[in-house]
C-alpha cells in the first residue's frame, strides 16, 4: 500500500506514494522525484512549478493550497449551520476535490486546476452540507443547494464612489 512520505530527511522509500515538497524544506525538485520513482510518484508542492517531462509523459504538478478546502468547508458549515465539524464532513470535502481530477491520463495533476474558485468552493460546500445533514450536526437542511449556497457567499459588490 502506498504511503505518504515527507521527502526531507527520508533516506529510502519502499513504496511510492504522495510526495509533498514544501518550499521551506526543498531538498528535491518534483522532476527528481518523478525520475527517481520512474514516473510512479504522485507529487504536489506548495509552490508553483512547471510541468515535468519524463519518458514522453508530461506530468502536471499540483499545487497544494488550503484554498481548495477551507472556503468550501466554511461555506458548507455556514449554510448548514452545523454546530460541529465532523470527520465525515472533511472527507466529503476531500472527495469532492479529488473528483475534479481526471486520473485517466498519464501525468495528470494530483490536485485539480481551478478555473473558477467561487464555483469550486460552492461545489465543495454542497458535499460538506450533505455530510453535515447525514452526520446530524446540521441545524438547517437546505432544499435548494445551488441557490442557497450562492446566497450565502460574500459578493464583492461596492457602492459607486462617485
Amino acid at each position: 500500500m502506498p504511503q505518504t512520505v515527507a521527502w526531507s530527511g527520508v533516506s529510502s522509500v519502499t513504496s511510492y506514494g504522495f510526495v509533498l515538497v514544501a518550499a521551506a524544506l526543498v531538498s528535491v525538485m518534483p522532476s527528481e522525484v518523478i525520475a527517481w520513482s520512474k514516473g510512479r510518484a504522485l507529487v504536489a508542492t506548495d509552490l508553483p512549478v512547471d510541468p515535468v517531462e519524463y519518458n514522453g509523459v508530461t506530468f502536471k504538478i499540483g499545487q497544494t493550497n488550503n484554498f481548495l478546502v477551507y472556503p468550501g468547508l466554511a461555506l458548507g458549515v455556514v449554510v448548514s449551520q452545523a454546530y460541529r465539524i465532523m470527520q465525515h464532513m472533511l472527507q466529503a470535502a476531500a472527495i469532492a476535490i479529488a473528483a475534479e481530477v481526471d486520473m485517466s491520463k498519464s501525468g495528470a495533476p494530483l490536485l485539480p486546476q481551478i478555473e473558477d474558485p467561487r464555483a469550486f468552493s460552492a461545489w465543495v460546500a454542497q458535499a460538506v452540507v450533505r455530510a453535515a445533514v447525514v452526520d446530524r450536526v446540521a441545524n438547517y437542511h437546505p432544499t435548494s443547494f445551488p441557490e442557497e449556497i450562492e446566497d450565502a457567499m460574500w459578493q464583492p459588490v461596492y457602492p459607486d464612489a462617485t
